[in-house]
């Protein structure tokens, strides 16, 4: 018994041993032709720059199913114009920064989101609000609150005028250029 338990140590002390001489391998080289890519420059905004403009209506954090509001589209873009400060670009590739506004037509009173993101950010996550919301360099909101201003209207222009909903997409660009160009 004594020489069965003295070979079982022997061959363990053996091992141990071996594993300690045994060679580490190398590390592996990191290769030189792939550098370490850079971060992206956070977008900065400055006049002169072209602006493509977005108006979708939803009432959900996925804009997948949002319906486009050209007419609150216009309403930005004619703003934009008049302020003088931006271009206008009618073509996502040819633009500097994207103004998005989404707005919820549902909502008792007109809600309406302004952001500005970069063309890179508004490619990747157009169709989850929160993550433009997260990634945009500028954002606002406002409302607009039907009350009086909806009694009057439907009883000068008839009960549809209760209906149609009135944009805050002017007042959101202009407070842009306000606070983006200080």
């Amino acid at each position: 018994m004594k020489t069965f338990l003295g070979s079982i140590l022997v061959v363990f002390c053996l091992g141990h041993l071996w594993a300690q001489a045994a060679p580490t391998p190398a590390p592996s080289p990191t290769p030189m032709s792939s550098p370490t890519p850079s971060p992206v420059p956070a977008l900065k905004i400055h006049a002169g720059q072209a602006a493509y403009i977005v108006a979708m209506d939803t009432a959900a954090r996925d804009t997948q199913m949002a319906a486009t509001r050209l007419d609150i589209e216009r309403k930005a873009k004619e703003q934009f114009t008049k302020e003088k400060k931006f271009a206008v670009s009618s073509i996502l590739r040819n633009a500097d920064f994207v103004f998005v506004l989404a707005i919820d037509d549902a909502a008792r009173d007109f809600d309406e989101i302004a952001l500005a993101v970069s063309v890179a950010d508004y490619q990747s996550h157009s169709r989850d609000l929160d993550k433009l919301r997260d990634v945009a360099v500028w954002q606002s909101d406002s409302h607009y609150h039907r009350g009086k201003e909806a009694g009057i209207a439907a009883a000068s222009l008839g009960y549809s005028a209760f209906f149609r909903h009135p944009s805050v997409a002017k007042d959101l660009v202009k407070k842009f250029h306000k606070e983006i160009l200080r």
